[in-house]
């Protein structure tokens, strides 16, 4: 996989965020089955996701909103806000739309190094 592959990925996981946030309480409550490893990987992304929250949250709040609205951190997105949110963001921000989309690329790029981090990402596989 080169670079733009694992940003596809990291960017479907950001998305599913929300929806993966109970499997992060399941694992650390060590309910169901705690040799799901499924249930474990959705936790490390979930995680990865919160490290980055956190750290845009301290460097730049700015980006730190941008991040939670863009992916719908905070609220569901629907379907069709996907696909247009770089553009709406960018002028209810006040943002140009190219700074936008480097920013998108940055925080894809931090969500895939904090997944190395947690073991939600192996770039490497050797056991």
């Amino acid at each position: 996989m080169d670079l733009k592959e694992w940003k596809k990925l990291a960017e479907q996981e950001v998305y599913r965020y929300r929806d993966n946030q109970a499997y992060v309480r399941g694992v650390l409550d060590g309910g169901g089955s705690s040799d799901n490893i499924k249930l474990k990987q959705r936790a490390r992304w979930v995680l990865a996701v919160d490290y980055v929250k956190e750290y845009l949250k301290r460097t730049d709040p700015q980006k730190a909103a941008v991040f939670s609205q863009l992916f719908g951190l905070d609220r569901p997105l629907r379907r069709a806000e996907e696909r247009r949110s770089i553009v709406s963001l960018s002028m209810e921000r006040n943002i140009s739309p190219t700074t936008l989309y480097k920013w998108k690329s940055e925080m894809l790029s931090l969500v895939l190094l904090a997944a190395a981090q947690t073991g939600a990402l192996r770039l490497y596989s050797i056991d």
